[in-house]
């Protein structure tokens, strides 16, 4: 729940070795941690502050992407997933302990509370199927490949020339969706050699949503 949180366990492993502390259990250590006060991040003097903070930051931040009709309820998923996990987070501050002790995970009882609660990102296999869940599927028009276009998009940027190829990794994700859906497959060469040029298409993928909202229709990266 710090911004370094390697650093800041080593810290608090010498601040423990100097009061010469020993936990008798993990909790204790959670409880070490959170009664420090040896830091100010803009008002906060508290793990909880901090983290209240700054998933309240992150928050608003990933619905700055989602400004349009286009994207469905991914405010609204974004909004319950985050004050869930930070609900979770605070009335239950073990969560993860319990879920360490509460051994395979396919009878795990705190793993399962938690994954029922909050749900899970889009996740994707070899055979490049995909999978999502969230409570609010049922009653809520959801996009989570929006977030993987995003990804998409910035990979293109940052990502060192030699390993980035100008491609959009969800290409064979799409054309499996196609297949399953019954649909006349929509990808070409472009989802891998320029796939902003697909900004230009009739009906747009989830990469082109994306390009096109934020306005880069006349931008061609180096």
């Amino acid at each position: 729940m710090s911004f370094n949180p390697g650093e800041f366990f080593y810290s608090v492993l010498l601040e423990m070795k100097n009061a010469n502390y020993i936990p008798n259990k993990p909790e204790d250590i959670y409880g070490y941690c959170s009664s420090i006060t040896s830091f100010n991040y803009n008002g906060a003097t508290t793990l909880n502050q901090l983290f209240l903070m700054t998933s309240n930051v992150g928050c608003c931040q990933l619905r700055e992407y989602f400004t349009s009709n286009n994207f469905g309820d991914n405010n609204t998923w974004i909004n319950y997933t985050i004050s869930s996990a930070v609900n979770i987070r605070v009335t239950d501050p073990f969560f993860i302990l319990n879920i360490a002790r509460g051994g395979k995970i396919q009878s795990n009882v705190s793993f399962a509370n938690v994954l029922t609660k909050l749900g899970t990102p889009m996740v994707t296999n070899l055979n490049n199927e995909g999978t999502f869940y969230s409570p609010l599927q049922s009653t809520h028009n959801i996009h989570p490949e929006y977030l993987w276009a995003i990804s998409q998009i910035c990979g293109i940027y940052i990502k060192q020339l030699t390993h980035n190829n100008n491609k959009c990794e969800l290409k064979l994700w799409c054309k499996e969706s196609c297949i399953s859906q019954n649909i006349i497959d929509y990808t070409n060469n472009n989802c891998y050699n320029s796939p902003w040029l697909r900004v230009t298409d009739p009906e747009l993928c989830a990469f082109a949503v994306m390009w096109k909202t934020w306005e880069m229709e006349n931008k061609t990266p180096i």
